[in-house]
């Protein structure tokens, strides 16, 4: 197992590597985020603490009527993070779930969907697109790696088989080419067909935009030109035939497995057997500046917003529901 390891962190140390000269702006993170509780807090933390490696420029995309929270939050970043570099917040309409605010977060940092995408008019060389439904676990820069390294398009930080290809969203990275290709694709109005408009039932419109924006996405790629790190899937030994679709995100045994053999760099939040309390050891190499009087003391009935997945008749049962298409 100790070899095993040594291979691992051959295979992605973590190495902070300059930019591109040719770019103008270096290697963009974009993390999707909806602080609405502490658990949310520390997983960005988290993912601040150690993500940012090679990164040049940080964007948190989030939904209008978190400023609150958020401005306290990056003051507090800035403050304890200081390996960090530029950090912005945008705050957006949430009305078409992390897609959306991945997207209006790209147009305000100057990529323009369906332009022709050249060295020269590019913003950035490379973009990461996060969300804050999963903690950190370890530094890595492994997706930025495979980038810079090798000629895909798109690295995921997994991929699944269970329903075609699948290159799950929590984390993807794209090159300058690849980032247009996904504009192209899933920044589309929010009465498009994938964010189910007609639909009332959220599990369906979860549905619909994981085929669209996540697997029918990965196909917009040729084979050669997408990959990921990690294989979401399980194993035909461990489950009933009738749960071979359960991925690593529901799939606790996967997930031990991929962490304890495969360094796994995360852990998703709404899993607590992963991590059941914000003091667990598992996180703490990523949140070792992070102060959690700070996080207890941010006033989370001050966010409110409404959560995409309600229908215009449908009525919150919470002002601040996370909805996610990964959660």
């Amino acid at each position: 197992q100790q070899q095993q390891q040594q291979q691992q962190q051959q295979q992605h140390p973590l190495v902070d590597r300059p930019f591109n000269s040719h770019f103008r702006h270096g290697n963009l993170l974009v993390i999707a985020a909806a602080p609405v509780d502490e658990r949310h807090v520390v997983s960005l933390w988290s993912q601040l603490e150690c993500f940012t490696a090679g990164i040049d420029k940080i964007v948190l995309a989030v939904p209008l009527g978190s400023e609150t929270i958020v401005t306290k939050l990056v003051a507090e970043m800035k403050r304890k993070l200081t390996h960090l570099p530029d950090i912005v917040a945008h705050y957006v309409k949430n009305d078409r779930y992390d897609v959306g605010l991945w997207c209006d977060a790209l147009e305000l940092e100057g990529f323009i969907r369906g332009t022709e995408t050249t060295k020269e008019n590019v913003p950035f060389g490379n973009t990461l697109l996060l969300n804050d439904s999963v903690f950190a676990l370890r530094h890595f820069n492994g997706i930025l790696e495979e980038l810079q390294d090798t000629d895909y398009r798109v690295v995921g930080l997994s991929s699944s088989m269970s329903r075609g290809y699948w290159l799950e969203s929590i984390f993807r990275g794209f090159s300058y080419k690849g980032i247009q290709t996904f504009m192209k694709h899933s920044c589309v109005p929010v009465t498009h067909a994938s964010f189910g408009p007609k639909l009332t039932s959220p599990v369906k419109k979860k549905r619909k935009i994981v085929h669209y924006h996540e697997i029918k996405l990965a196909y917009r790629f040729a084979p050669g030109r997408r990959t990921a790190l990690y294989s979401a899937d399980p194993t035909p030994n461990w489950w009933p035939e009738k749960d071979q679709n359960v991925t690593w995100v529901q799939n606790e045994k996967l997930w031990r497995t991929l962490k304890d053999q495969q360094r796994f760099p995360v852990a998703k939040v709404n899993q607590e057997y992963a991590v059941s309390t914000l003091d667990s050891p598992l996180i703490q190499p990523c949140t070792a500046k992070l102060n959690m009087d700070f996080v207890r003391s941010l006033d989370y009935a001050s966010f409110h917003h409404t959560s995409p997945l309600k229908t215009p008749t449908e009525k919150s049962s919470s002002s601040t529901t996370r909805e996610n298409s990964d959660d």
